[in-house]
């Protein structure tokens, strides 16, 4: 037989409900840890700032604001389902790619113009550059002697190995100069977020997590429809989508 309220609990109903709401969210909790999804640490909330982490309801997955999740009175951003955050990267994927010479070419040149044109006038900044500019040029000549089969495997990567040891030598002395490495490598990084999507897919109609994670620093989720991409490097490019589902 059970019998209630036959002596003095040690804790309240209250507490003994509470705990249990705790242990419940802790199993979901390390469900997440065993399994890190694309999305993990890189959603955040554009009204409270909090992170967001995924939950399941009816076979679907879903983001959901940390702050919503445990009291929606402050915070009013409801839950996303995940596929509306990977068909809203391959929207932004496929423009810029569709548009790589319009956003990159440009970019990338306006920023070494202005390095250039602020230490312009410092005559050992302007001869280090001449000289990386000369061994570069000498890069693609071998390259195109290497092609013609005037030069062996080899010799080529023993005389490009010495050039590019140069070149970085070079490059330590202009960063002395300058003395701006932040900037140096902002500009490295959107070099490198421009070649990865210039040699990707031309149209990306699958999500691509290897892609994602390569591109992606975070995510703020402004509302239920806009999303700010934060591209590693610091670009930052905002996309809609009519497609989320709550």
């Amino acid at each position: 037989y059970y019998i209630n309220n036959t002596h003095e609990a040690i804790i309240t109903r209250e507490e003994f409900e509470k705990v249990q709401e705790l242990i419940e969210q802790r199993k979901h909790s390390n469900k997440d840890l065993i399994k890190n999804y694309p999305l993990s640490k890189k959603v955040y909330c554009g009204e409270c700032g909090s992170l967001f982490k995924r939950r399941l309801k009816n076979e679907k997955s879903y983001w959901i604001c940390r702050e919503h999740y445990y009291n929606a009175e402050n915070c009013r951003t409801k839950p996303i389902l995940e596929q509306v955050f990977y068909t809203a990267f391959m929207t932004m994927y496929n423009k810029l790619k569709a548009n790589y010479s319009v956003i990159f070419t440009p970019m990338l040149t306006q920023l070494q113009e202005l390095k250039n044109k602020k230490y312009g006038s410092n005559k050992q900044y302007i001869e280090i550059n001449k000289a990386i500019a000369q061994l570069k040029e000498q890069t693609h000549v071998l390259s195109r002697l290497k092609t013609k089969g005037f030069l062996d495997e080899n010799k080529y990567i023993e005389q490009i190995t010495e050039i590019n040891a140069k070149i970085e030598k070079l490059n330590r002395e202009v960063r002395k100069i300058v003395r701006c490495d932040d900037e140096d490598e902002m500009i490295e990084q959107i070099k490198e977020i421009a070649s990865i999507i210039e040699n990707g897919t031309d149209l990306m109609t699958e999500f691509d997590d290897v892609m994602f994670e390569s591109l992606i620093e975070k995510i703020i989720v402004k509302n239920q429809t806009e999303f700010e991409f934060n591209l590693i490097g610091g670009l930052k490019f905002t996309e809609n989508s009519i497609d989320n589902c709550t």
